[in-house]
């Protein structure tokens, strides 16, 4: 038992001394199957070949004169042709090789590739997953998976940026606006812009900041004695978890958290001049008019979900339904309050930023 237990230590000592004393970029495969080799091309070089030892790991380090002393952003691609693994890092401007009769896995991220990075790619997990470091590998990442433990998803970190347009429709908008008169007329939905910043710290876990303008509402009606007309305008701040289910091209998505909503309900109304009389005669009674206005601000929750459909690596489109609850109260000290619900649906453009985090 002890030999077996020190077995792993060697192996990744062998492979970090192979790592640290090299100058150029490393690929290591790792819980590679018995008889597996690693094949390692840099661009359009191929850097070598190795064999998996027995642990399951495969070193291969490529020629330093390829890469020099520049980096480059790069995607990183993995093929798998049967006993041989394939690992492809080349610039992501490039246009990729043919996969030929090998079944090809496309690393998520862009990943900035130097002198000194060095790849550590588990070929044990389906799909294989990716751990990078800008130097030699960590002990710890070159150790043979435990079947029975929990597996961790290594995820290159990144950015994506936000811009959409939609609809929102409330549901007591009508009824604080328009009261119990007859034939008023009133608006339900609004047009809204939104942007927002994501930061996805794995495939499946964000957090996401943004904001949204609601455009304004309106309602009013005119009578035989009087009109009013009222409008709500606003917009709100928003911060949220997003989970997904990623996939190469499309991505499912949710989202959890609370918005900070700042609005203006504005109602102009007007008393037109009327006569009114008695047994002494008529008098005219002069009509008047006034503007009666409160801003609210404060805090609801929020949920929504949608999808998203990635048309390059960097660029994807987006739609999103979802429900807001928009709370406040005068921020003057008054009576004034908002409570109201709005379904919204949205679509627009995403941009995805790398981070070298």
């Amino acid at each position: 038992m002890l030999r077996v237990v020190r077995l792993p230590g060697l192996a990744a000592l062998f492979c970090l001394i192979t790592a640290a004393s090299a100058h150029a970029q490393t690929v290591i495969i790792t819980n590679a199957p018995q008889g597996t080799s690693l094949e390692f091309v840099l661009e359009n070089n191929v850097e070598g070949t190795a064999m998996a030892d027995a642990m399951g790991v495969a070193t291969v380090v490529a020629n330093e004169a390829h890469l020099g002393t520049r980096q480059m952003d790069a995607v990183v691609l993995v093929d798998n042709c049967g006993t041989t693994r394939r690992v492809l890092v080349l610039d992501k401007s490039a246009q990729e090789p043919p996969a030929g009769t090998c079944t090809r896995t496309e690393m998520n991220g862009v990943f900035l590739v130097q002198r000194i990075t060095t790849l550590v790619v588990n070929v044990g997990n389906m799909p294989p997953t990716l751990l990078q470091r800008q130097g030699p590998a960590p002990a710890a990442w070159l150790q043979p998976t435990n079947s029975g433990s929990v597996v961790r998803i290594p995820y290159k970190r990144h950015f994506v940026v936000s811009a959409g347009y939609g609809l929102m429709q409330y549901r007591n908008f009508p009824t604080v606006a328009c009261g119990n008169i007859n034939g008023c007329i009133y608006d339900k939905v609004s047009e809204s812009p939104t942007g927002a910043l994501a930061y996805w710290l794995m495939p499946y876990l964000a957090a996401e900041g943004g904001y949204m303008r609601f455009s304004r509402l309106n309602a009013g009606t005119e009578g035989t004695t009087f009109n009013f007309g009222s409008d709500l305008e606003g917009g709100a701040f928003t911060a949220s978890a997003l989970g997904a289910i990623p996939g190469k091209k499309w991505t499912v998505f949710g989202k959890l958290g609370a918005n900070y909503q700042g609005s203006t309900f504005t109602t102009h109304e007007t008393v037109f001049d009327a006569g009114a009389g008695n047994e002494n005669g008529m008098r005219l009674v002069a009509g008047g008019s006034q503007t009666l206005q409160y801003h609210t601000a404060g805090w609801g929750w929020q949920w929504g979900g949608g999808v998203e459909y990635w048309l390059t690596k960097q660029v994807g489109v987006y739609g999103e339904v979802g429900k807001f609850f928009i709370n406040g109260s005068d921020t003057n000290g008054g009576e004034g309050t908002t409570s109201d619900t709005a379904n919204h649906v949205f679509a627009g453009v995403k941009l995805r930023i790398p981070s070298f985090f």
